[in-house]
């Protein structure tokens, strides 16, 4: 066994959005090796439905908090206005562009929280006296 890190993609869903039938999905890009980031839709066995998932362009975990920050504080922005999700259950472009930038939580008037106040929650994740590491795999 070496001590390498290996980076594994991750689906969130379930209690992370609410028990709604709402997803998070953390893939690794073949090319870049970078994660990105999709919100889509599940079916009631809880897997994805592939017409359903888009890739959020800022490519942020920080997107994936400020979505649950919309269906906790403010799910009715997805039912009408500019954010309001497709026939087909899909996000509008509007609301993937402000996905990880602090424009949602201008929009949301602070019901999302900004990008500074994501990263502050995600330093103290690993400032409780937890590791430090990735939960990830060794090889």
């Amino acid at each position: 066994m070496t001590d390498t890190w290996v980076k594994q993609p991750k689906v969130y869903s379930g209690g992370a959005f609410l028990n709604t039938p709402f997803i998070g999905v953390k893939s690794i890009d073949n090319k870049t090796g970078k994660y990105i980031y999709f919100i889509g839709q599940s079916n009631d066995k809880g897997i994805p439905i592939d017409s359903t998932l888009q890739q959020i362009p800022s490519g942020s975990y920080k997107a994936i908090m400020q979505f649950q920050d919309i269906l906790s504080e403010c799910p009715t922005i997805l039912k009408k206005g500019e954010f309001k999700l497709t026939k087909q259950g899909r996000l509008p472009k509007a609301l993937l562009d402000a996905l990880g930038k602090d424009t949602i939580a201008k929009a949301t008037k602070n019901k999302v929280r900004t990008l500074a106040l994501c990263e502050e929650e995600m330093k103290s994740w690993s400032s409780k006296g937890k590791s430090t590491a990735k939960k990830t795999y060794r090889r």
